[in-house]
């Protein structure tokens, strides 16, 4: 029994220690991809990816100026939001705010932006800021799984 748990905690650190290298761009081959939970609640994976309370203000000054004109925050959060994105991820959502706004220039914003704006949604919806920020890429985006927000 004792070599059950002692393979079972190596391999959550050797899990948590992959998931840290390609998360840091030091994999050469792409992420496994890892299904949603249908259960809503987020993979290990999902824990690992998160956002700073500095990406989260530049988001709100980014929403603030770039989306307030067409946009109010009520469009982005609480359950017509949630129950659109459900089981999907960030990188969804960004793909989504990437190819499709602003309106009248979609793709006109650098990436940092629309990845400090996806932040500030994320923080709307009750994910709680991290350490480290948000990348803009897809292998971390990817990752982080957009349901159970502020849910143990």
């Amino acid at each position: 029994m004792q070599t059950d748990t002692t393979s079972t905690h190596v391999a959550k650190k050797v899990t948590t220690l992959a998931i840290g290298a390609v998360l840091a761009g030091c994999a050469g081959t792409p992420a496994p991809e890892t299904p949603n939970d249908p259960g809503g609640a987020p993979s290990a994976e999902a824990t690992l990816v998160s956002f700073n309370e500095e990406q989260v203000a530049r988001g709100y000054e980014g929403f603030r100026t770039m989306c307030g004109e067409c946009h109010s925050t009520g469009e982005f959060r609480g359950r017509n939001f949630q129950f659109r994105w459900r089981r999907q991820t960030a990188w969804d959502f960004y793909r989504e705010v990437t190819t499709t706004m602003p309106e009248n220039a979609p793709g006109a914003l650098t990436d940092q932006e629309y990845v400090d704006i996806v932040a500030y949604i994320l923080e709307l919806n009750g994910f709680e800021p991290g350490e480290s920020e948000l990348p803009a890429t897809e292998a971390a985006l990817d990752h982080f799984v957009m349901d159970s927000a502020g849910k143990p």
